[in-house]
This record gives structure tokens, C-alpha cells and sequence, in this order.
């Protein structure tokens, strides 16, 4: 018999020390087996577990937040929105936390499975003896007092609001978005532009984190150049956007595909943005007005 084998050595001390005459087939074996180790098994957890863990009167945020994410990493199989839920519901500070969420998933996060496997085989294969530089890498950007507004008013209280050119039209109210996985286009600012909702691709993947507990499904994807810059030294990439059909504040929310593609960096102290360019290093402004 061959079980001993795949018995760690508390049960196999277990198996040894079983008085003689109590198994007679496998069904005894079986019950004998589940009586005894079934008050120590550890069994898989669900999202009930998650909203059992709740924050204490004297307990900090981010100790609240250590503990559910540690509680959180021993489950499997639960849903984002469900994890959302037990977040939002369990703490105390939630006039702190609402609003805080990124925007999460989306079709990146609904690869096939083989997708993701060449992913990870592109993640952790060898480094290469020659690097293979990105474009525009060359370019140095750094921030300093001629950056500096003549007042800044409460330092990272506001948003990156700019107004670039997409498609063929300037939208004035465009949110940089450092926390978003995404690039959002709302219909309504779609509609205005003038492009017609059929050129829409199909996109069956939710995302997280504009409405609050739920999970958003776009109406679809479309892909828009985008530039930055001015007549004399600008950017152009083509970026593809979620499609959301609820209100917004903002016309559009450019995240870190934007970033990436842009090799973009923000400074939410100034409220400009750099990037590189064909004749140097391209800032985009903003004003504290403008963010409202």
C-alpha cells in the first residue's frame, strides 16, 4: 500500500499508531481518516471571510489595510467587485477612502490563458547583452524652479487637468490619471466629436474604480491619435480608449497606457506634464482654475 507515501509526518505517525482491528476496507480507513484531521483543516476560504475582517475603534488605516490585504491573499476565486464591497465595508475611514480606487481590469486583465503565458515568458526571459532602447528614452525631464507657478495653492490637492487634441478635435477638460489602468472616453464626448458609436469595437471586459462598488462595462473600445504639444514641437501616438456610456466630470481620463506610450512623467505640485519631443522636451500646463 502505497498511501504512507503521500502522507505528510503527522499523519503518517497518525497511520502507525491506528490500534490494530479498527480498518477493515477503505471505508474505514476513510471515515477514521476524516474524524480525526477534520477539526484541523483549514478550508478555502470565500468572500464572507473577507468581510469579516473590519477596521478597529483604535486601529489605523493603513494597518486596516495591511490586514485585509493580507487576509485578501489567501483567497482565491473572488470577485473584484466583491473584494471592493468588503474593502469599503469594513473600514471606518470611509469619507477618506471613497474615491480613492484606481481603475483596475479591463481587457488586459481578461487575456486567454495562453496570453498570459507568453507574457510571463517576455516578463522573466534572460536579459539581453544588448539593451534594446525604447524610443524617445534619450530624453532627460526634470523639474525645477522655472517649472515653479508664482503660487501654488495647496500643494497635490488638485487634479492634472490638460487639453489635448484627439482625433481631430481639442478637448479642453482631459484628466491625467497616475492611479488609472485605462483610457476612458465617455459617449457623450464621443458624440460631440463628431465620430459615429458604429466604429466601436466589441469589449466584453468590466472595469473597477469609477463607480464606487461596482463594476463598469464599456460600451467599447476605440483607438484615437492623440497629440501633445504645439505647431512647432508636438507628439503624436494612438491610444485606445474604453467607451463608457454614465457622466463624467471630465471629457476623458488618459491613465498609464498614455503615460507609457508618451514616456510621459506628471508633476502634480506644478500641474504640468512633460514629454519628449521631436525639437526637445514638451510641457504641458495647466492652471489651478482650470481644474474646476
Amino acid at each position: 500500500m502505497g498511501l504512507p507515501l503521500f502522507l505528510a509526518d503527522s499523519a503518517q505517525a497518525w497511520l502507525e499508531h491506528i490500534p490494530s482491528g479498527q480498518i477493515h476496507c477503505w471505508n474505514d480507513l476513510k471515515e477514521i481518516f476524516i474524524g480525526n484531521f477534520q477539526g484541523t483543516y483549514t478550508r478555502p476560504g470565500n468572500s464572507w471571510d473577507l468581510r469579516s475582517c473590519r477596521q478597529g475603534s483604535d486601529e489605523s488605516l493603513r494597518d486596516y489595510i495591511r490586514c485585509f490585504s493580507r487576509k485578501r491573499t489567501e483567497l482565491s476565486n473572488i470577485a473584484d467587485a466583491d473584494v471592493i464591497g468588503a474593502f469599503l465595508g469594513g473600514t471606518s475611514c470611509r469619507p477618506l477612502v471613497d474615491g480613492c480606487f484606481i481603475i483596475f481590469s479591463g481587457p488586459a486583465a481578461y487575456d486567454s490563458k495562453r496570453r498570459q503565458k507568453l507574457e510571463r515568458r517576455e516578463v522573466y526571459v534572460a536579459e539581453p547583452t544588448t539593451p534594446a532602447f525604447l524610443d524617445w528614452s534619450g530624453s532627460a525631464i526634470t523639474f525645477d524652479r522655472s517649472d515653479h507657478p508664482g503660487r501654488v495653492r495647496h500643494p497635490g490637492r488638485y487634479p492634472l487637468v490638460v487639453n489635448p487634441i484627439v482625433g481631430t478635435t481639442r478637448l479642453t477638460k482631459v484628466l491625467m490619471d497616475g492611479g488609472s489602468g485605462l483610457n476612458i472616453l465617455y459617449a457623450k464626448t464621443l458624440d460631440a466629436m463628431g465620430i459615429d458609436r458604429s466604429h466601436l469595437r466589441p469589449s466584453k471586459a468590466p472595469f473597477h474604480g469609477v463607480v464606487p462598488r461596482k463594476q463598469a462595462m464599456p460600451l467599447g473600445q476605440i483607438d484615437l491619435p492623440v497629440t501633445f504639444g504645439t505647431p512647432s514641437n508636438y507628439r503624436k501616438e494612438v491610444l485606445t480608449f474604453e467607451v463608457v456610456g454614465f457622466r463624467g466630470t471630465y471629457h476623458a481620463i488618459l491613465g498609464w497606457p498614455c503615460y507609457a506610450k508618451f514616456m510621459a512623467i506628471p508633476n502634480y505640485t506644478y500641474l504640468k506634464l512633460k514629454l519628449p519631443g521631436p525639437n526637445g522636451v514638451i510641457t504641458v500646463g495647466t492652471s489651478f482654475q482650470k481644474v474646476y
